[in-house]
């Protein structure tokens, strides 16, 4: 039988105990886990011929802070957008314009 008074006790310190702390106050408010931002996969628009045309297309169909375009080797430009709204709004008008 082990004694547990003050002198048969060995302080220890763990050095991830602040995490720790932080995940019990998020489960103690109500929110289990972490929120995630998920960035959206870039768009690749393949044989693009009119560039200019192309990039007028894609200013009509989002605001400008929400997205940026690269042009890429063979006809491509490539897209990344900032939010997950931007990139549904462009699948839909990708789709929509039948543009692969």
């Amino acid at each position: 039988m082990q004694n547990d008074t003050p002198e048969n006790k060995i302080e220890t310190q763990n050095r991830l105990d602040i995490l720790t702390n932080e995940t019990n106050l998020n489960a103690t408010e109500g929110n289990p886990s972490p929120t995630r931002n998920h960035k959206s996969p870039p768009i690749f628009i393949y044989g693009v011929i009119n560039y200019g045309a192309m990039i007028n297309q894609i200013r009509n169909t989002a605001e400008d802070e929400q997205y940026c375009t690269n042009s890429l080797l063979n006809n491509v430009i490539k897209i990344n957008c900032v939010t997950p709204e931007t990139y549904r709004t462009f699948i839909r008008y990708l789709k929509e314009n039948k543009i692969y």
